[in-house]
């Protein structure tokens, strides 16, 4: 019995100690390739540059998306994460897109994490910012359509 124990220890440990196979979209960084990308968060699904396959994951204007993976799961909300490249094909954001229900829950969780929104609006069409310093990223809440999270980088344009 104790022989099972020490060998289910030891396997618990090497399951959580280990990296895991399956990276998430937290590892990128913007100016990342496409192939890039894609070797840190493998489960991504390529989306083509024709028209008709971007109107269905472009959200805002100019947003050119060529990687999602679908079902990321934080707290128990499901979203749509959605690589948006440059015309360069360098990554230049990337989108959390889930259910409209989500936004109040998202937006808890996010003045958790950074403290309250620098900017914030809450009326038919709500959104907030927070920008988070060390690394250089804007994250903008949004509700249309759907809740949608959006990293980018920081700019220094007023």
């Amino acid at each position: 019995m104790i022989k099972y124990i020490g060998i289910l220890v030891i396997f618990l440990t090497f399951v959580f100690a280990c990296p895991h196979a399956n990276a998430d979209w937290r590892d990128v960084k913007f100016g990342d390739t496409l192939s890039s990308v894609k070797k840190h968060d493998p489960g991504s699904v390529e989306i083509s540059h024709d028209p008709s396959n971007q109107s269905q994951y472009s959200i805002m204007s100019g947003d050119m998306i060529l990687l999602h993976h679908d079902g990321y799961d934080i707290d128990g909300m499901k979203f749509d994460v959605r690589y948006s490249f440059d015309q360069n094909n360098k990554l230049n954001s990337i989108m959390l897109y889930g259910d409209g229900s989500y936004y109040n829950r998202a937006l808890m969780l996010l003045s958790g994490k950074y403290g309250q929104p620098a900017a914030a609006n809450f009326g038919h069409l709500p959104q907030a910012t927070w920008a988070d310093p060390a690394k250089k990223t804007q994250i903008k809440l949004m509700r249309i359509f759907g809740t949608i999270i959006r990293y980018s980088p920081q700019s220094d344009r007023l």
